[in-house]
C-alpha cells in the first residue's frame, strides 16, 4: 500500500530539457510546483504498535500543497482503559452520574478512533495513486530521454552525411562544368564535321541517282515486255480452264442436287420415326409420372396425418407438465409463506 523501499524519493526532480532548467514534477491534480517525500516504511515493525505514532508519522511525511493551504488536523488517539464497575454504588448523585459519564466517553472514543483509522485508509489509497502515477512518468520520462538520444545520434549521423554529400555536389558541379565546356567543343567539330559530310553524300547521291535511272529504265522495258508475253499465254491457259472448270462444276452441281433430295428424304423419313417414337416414350413417362405423383401424395398424407396425430399428443405432454409445474411452484410458494 506504500511507498517501496526501492523507489524510495526524496525530492524528485525530472531535468527536461538540454539547457539543464529543472522543473518539479505534478503529481496530483491541483499541485503545481510542490515537493512530495515519501519514506520507507519497515515491514518488520512489530503490528501491536500504537495507531498514534502511525497517523504522526504519516501526518509530518506526507505533505501535498502548498505552504498556504491549510495543514490537516493531527489525528489524536486516547487508550481508553476498561473501566471496572462497582458491584455497590452508592446512592449519592455524583457518584451515579460518573458511572453513567464514562461509558459514553469511551464509546465516543471508539467513534472518534474509527473515523481516525478511516481518514487514514483514505490517505494510504491517495499515497498509493501518487506512487502509481510517479511510477508511469518516471517511465515515460526515461522513454523520452531514450528517444532524444537516439534522436541526437541521428542528427549526428545526418549532418555527417549532409557534409559528405555537399563535398559530392561541389565535385560534381565541378566535373559536370569540365564536361559541358568538352560536350561543346565535340559539338561545334561534330557540326562541321557533318556539313563536310553531307555536301560529299549530296554530291554522291545525284551522281548515283542518274546512273540508276538509266540503268533501271532499260530494265524495267526488259521485264515489262517479258511480263506482257507471259500474261498473254497465262490468259489463253486460264480461260481455257476456266472453261473446264464450269464443265465440271455444272457436273458436280447436278450430282449434288440428286444425291441432297434423297438424303433429305431419307432424313424426313427418320424425322418421322424418331418423333413418333419419342411421343410414345414421351406419354408413356407421363402416365408413370401421374402413377408416382399420386402414390407420393398418398403417402405425404398419411404422413402428415401421422405428424399431427404426434403433434396435438405432444402439446397434451407439454400442457400437462406446464400445469404440473404451475401446481409445483403453488405448492412452493404456499410452503414458503
Amino acid at each position: 500500500m506504500l511507498w517501496s523501499p526501492r523507489l524510495s524519493l526524496s525530492n524528485f526532480h525530472v531535468k527536461l530539457t538540454a539547457k539543464g532548467l529543472f522543473r518539479n514534477l505534478q503529481l496530483l491534480s491541483g499541485c503545481k510546483k510542490t515537493t512530495v517525500v515519501f519514506h520507507a516504511v519497515d515491514k518488520n515493525k512489530a503490528r501491536g504498535a500504537p495507531l498514534a505514532r502511525t497517523l504522526s508519522q504519516t501526518s509530518t511525511t506526507t505533505q501535498v500543497g502548498g505552504p498556504n493551504q491549510p495543514q490537516p488536523p493531527q489525528p489524536d488517539l486516547v487508550q481508553v482503559p476498561a473501566v471496572p464497575l462497582p458491584v455497590q454504588v452508592s446512592a449519592s448523585r455524583p457518584a451515579r452520574a460518573l458511572v453513567e459519564a464514562k461509558p459514553a466517553t469511551a464509546a465516543q472514543y471508539r467513534a472518534q478512533c474509527e473515523k481516525k483509522n478511516q481518514s487514514l485508509q483514505q490517505l494510504r489509497r491517495l499515497l498509493e495513486q501518487g506512487n502509481r502515477r510517479i511510477e508511469a512518468l518516471a517511465t515515460v520520462v526515461q522513454h523520452l530521454f531514450t528517444e532524444r538520444e537516439e534522436t541526437l545520434k541521428l542528427k549526428k549521423g545526418l549532418s555527417l552525411e549532409l557534409s559528405n554529400l555537399r563535398d559530392e555536389l561541389i565535385s560534381s558541379s565541378q566535373c559536370c562544368e569540365r564536361l559541358q565546356k568538352e560536350k561543346e567543343e565535340v559539338r561545334v567539330s561534330l557540326e562541321e564535321a557533318v556539313r563536310r559530310v553531307q555536301r560529299d553524300h549530296q554530291a554522291e547521291l545525284t551522281g548515283l541517282e542518274e546512273r540508276l535511272k538509266v540503268f533501271y529504265q532499260a530494265e524495267w522495258d526488259k521485264v515489262h515486255q517479258a511480263y506482257q508475253e507471259e500474261a498473254d499465254k497465262c490468259r489463253a491457259l486460264m480461260e481455257q480452264q476456266l472453261e473446264e472448270m464450269r464443265s465440271r462444276q455444272e457436273t458436280l452441281r447436278r450430282n449434288s442436287e440428286a444425291c441432297h433430295a434423297q438424303q433429305m428424304d431419307t432424313l424426313r423419313l427418320t424425322y418421322d420415326t424418331t418423333v413418333q417414337e419419342l411421343r410414345k416414350t414421351l406419354e408413356q413417362d407421363l402416365e408413370n409420372l401421374d402413377k408416382t405423383l399420386k402414390e407420393t401424395e398418398a403417402t405425404l398424407t398419411e404422413k402428415i396425418q401421422d405428424l399431427t396425430l404426434e403433434n396435438e399428443a405432444l402439446s397434451e405432454k407439454l400442457r400437462a407438465e406446464e400445469e404440473r409445474r404451475r401446481i409445483l411452484a403453488e405448492k412452493n410458494q404456499v410452503k414458503g409463506i
